[in-house]
């Protein structure tokens, strides 16, 4: 009888030992985009579909640094002199050569323009060319420019196909001439706030 206490205890103690181990999550485990040669796909734990750490001062779909898509402009942005509607207002770092759309009091879209030094995770800055551009990004969708002819275009790239992710605008010289991170619809709009 002592023998088959003993049996029941030891699988217990087994099992709260086996599910008490931590499990790996999405993020940890091996990258399988990048064994192939593709761009890692984006996950709850992943949103971005990056392939290591996120560097905050990296341009992302959800921020950079301490401006974040979704929260309140931070004191470090400068208000600009022009309040295009009641809702919609920009601001500006003059050194990171950045301006961001708040909607409401919250950061839509954050914008790098020329002469920022500001990258995203994959590595593209402003003067990148369109191939590096797809390259990085090979499931990025080509759009019409609103202003400039062919081949100048805009480069959408959504993770795992949601509503926030970044824009490349492409030159008609085939260069990156200003990044777009945030949500939409203000991800896409040309004219501030429209």
């Amino acid at each position: 009888m002592a023998m088959n206490r003993v049996i029941p205890a030891a699988i217990l103690a087994l099992l709260v030992t086996a599910c008490g181990q931590p499990q790996p999550d999405e993020a940890s485990l091996p990258d399988k985009g990048s064994q192939d040669g593709r761009a890692p796909l984006a996950s709850p734990s992943n949103p971005s579909g990056e392939t290591t750490a996120p560097d905050p001062q990296a341009l992302r779909a959800e921020g950079v640094g301490e401006i974040i898509v979704g929260q309140s402009p931070p004191a470090t942005l400068k208000r600009d002199a022009v309040q295009i509607s009641e809702t919609c207002v920009t601001y500006s770092d003059p050194q990171r050569r950045l301006h961001a759309i708040t909607d409401g009091n919250v950061v839509m879209r954050i914008t790098a323009m020329d002469g920022s030094s500001l990258k995203t995770a994959r590595g593209i800055a402003v003067g990148a060319s369109e191939a590096d551009v797809r390259e990085a990004y090979p499931d990025a969708v080509a759009q019409p420019h609103k202003y400039v002819e062919t081949p100048a275009k805009y480069l959408d790239w959504r993770p795992g196909g949601g509503s926030s992710g970044l824009r490349f605008e492409i030159d008609r010289d085939g260069n990156v001439s200003m990044i777009h991170a945030g949500r939409e619809p203000h991800l896409e709009y040309v004219e501030g706030c429209a």
